[in-house]
């Protein structure tokens, strides 16, 4: 096919070498340019299966020049510029990431795979409509089983992948790494896109994601941001989720020191009152002891039991003898009866020889100490009364000491 005949050249781009030229017989516009690094198997792959997003190649082939290929012309912008002049919100900005993976992915379904090797920002172009395409297959290549590098180390610095650099064979991982990068040129605020962008990233390719499908799926989990949050959409939802958290740990800790003020208001009431409660019993108990001592004073009193035990010591017959008094006193409340004067007799000699043990049991006569009469008074009356029952035992005994002698001396004479 003659291209002179076919074509009409309108004009030539000296910087990238590309001519633009009208087809004669449909008037379409196409660019016609020369490469010096190709494989021409991704060209003729590229003219039978036609995508959306890949630049239609009408025809390729060999002239005086070399190697040439004619395709369709895109007029519009590279996504570097777009994203400069324009300003495009975050659902504009997925839009065309969706648009690049969707040609992205129709170049590795081919068989054999083809791989791009040079995507970047400048080889992504917006047409008027707003349509993404890939441009510029001048490092395409097609993945060959077995070799472990490159023929030709091709790509842009910092966008190619370290095994463009001849550590490994380029395959579809390569061109995710790029899709890293041109994520992280779409989404340079996006906290949600972090994770994404450091996975397609990774140095080495078994790290990254395996396929344009399993990227898509990690893309669909960041979520969108409303439309009306702009460009930092996550960003302001994260603030906004942290002010939030602030307002209502502030809140619970209000709420947290009102429980504990009341709680310490109703201790202190509690106290209060089992205070006062604990004053009035004891100034029950103080009335009550005023109260005793008061009827005490006024000689309201009862006297208990008192036993008194008297020893009287014999030395008839080398024996001890005992004599045990017990006396009872009752104390009764007879305001008109006076207590009766006793007195004591004394008790004749025997004249029979007494019994080797002679016991002595006095019993007091009760008495009734009426109420008039004070604890002194009676004191002294037992005082006396037991002065004269030890009068009396004292003569007694002197008595059975002289019997006793009188017997010894009859005894003596009769010896």
């Amino acid at each position: 096919m003659d291209v002179k005949s076919s074509y009409t050249q309108l004009r030539y781009y000296k910087d990238s070498d590309q001519y633009l030229l009208r087809n004669e017989v449909s008037g379409e516009l196409c660019v016609k340019k020369h490469l010096e690094h190709y494989e021409e198997s991704v060209f003729e792959y590229l003219k039978v299966h036609n995508e959306p997003h890949i630049p239609r190649v009408i025809e390729y082939g060999y002239d005086g020049e070399g190697f040439y290929v004619i395709e369709e012309y895109i007029e519009g912008r590279t996504l570097d510029k777009y994203l400069t002049r324009s300003s495009a919100d975050n659902d504009e900005r997925r839009r065309i990431l969706y648009e690049i993976l969707d040609g992205v992915e129709f170049l590795h379904s081919a068989r054999p795979q083809i791989v791009h090797r040079d995507l970047k920002p400048e080889n992504i172009m917006i047409d008027k409509s707003g349509l993404v395409k890939i441009i510029d297959f001048d490092a395409a290549k097609t993945f060959k089983p077995g070799r472990s590098r490159d023929t030709e180390l091709i790509g842009t610095q910092g966008m190619a992948a370290p095994e463009q650099y001849g550590f490994a064979q380029s395959d579809c991982r390569t061109d995710i790494f790029a899709l890293g990068k041109i994520i992280k040129t779409l989404f340079p605020n996006d906290a949600g896109m972090i994770p994404v962008i450091r996975k397609a990233t990774k140095i080495d390719p078994d790290q990254r994601y395996s396929s344009i499908r399993e990227l898509r799926r990690d893309l669909a989990r960041t979520g969108k941001a409303p439309v009306w949050l702009g460009e930092n959409g996550f960003k302001i939802v994260a603030i906004a989720i942290a002010a939030a958290a602030v307002i209502l740990f502030a809140v619970a800790t209000i709420k947290l020191f009102r429980i504990a003020d009341r709680l310490t208001e109703s201790s202190v009431v509690y106290l209060s009152e089992s205070t006062s409660a604990n004053d009035s019993s004891v100034q029950s108990e103080g009335s009550e002891t005023d109260k005793t001592e008061e009827s005490a004073e006024t000689g309201t009193y009862e006297k208990h039991t008192s036993s008194q035990t008297f020893q009287t010591k014999s030395d008839i017959n080398g024996t001890t003898t005992s004599t045990e008094k017990e006396g009872t006193e009752e104390t009764t409340k007879k305001p008109t009866e006076k207590r009766p004067e006793r007195t004591t007799e004394p008790t004749p000699a025997p004249t029979d020889p007494p019994p080797p043990e002679t016991t002595v049991e006095t019993s007091a006569p009760e008495t009734s100490v009426p109420e008039t009469t004070p604890p002194e008074t009676t004191k002294a009356s037992e005082t006396g009364q037991q002065g004269s029952v030890i009068s009396r035992i004292v003569k007694e005994s002197s008595t059975e000491s002289q019997e006793s002698s009188s017997s010894g001396d009859d005894a003596g004479e009769n010896g």
